[in-house]
């Protein structure tokens, strides 16, 4: 069971989440726009809304069903 495996407070997200990698990122000059995301093993799909908040056009791969109704179900 998918729950059992993350704390409750990991079924949230806002904005700022992977924050301090994307400002590295930036600072090196990287631009977010344009460019294509993959994570795969995406789990319930957090990492892909913060990809897509960044400017990423993000996908993500989840092979577990469990987890992946799960995504669906918290973050569409």
């Amino acid at each position: 069971m998918p729950e059992a495996y993350w704390a409750s407070a990991d079924f949230t997200w806002n904005s700022s989440h992977f924050g301090v990698e994307a400002k590295m990122l930036k600072d090196i000059g990287f631009q977010f726009e344009g460019k294509k995301a993959l994570d795969i093993g995406a789990g319930y799909g957090r990492c892909i809304l913060s990809f897509e908040s960044l400017g990423l056009d993000a996908f993500g791969f989840e092979p577990s069903k469990p987890f992946y109704d799960l995504g669906i179900e918290k973050f569409k």
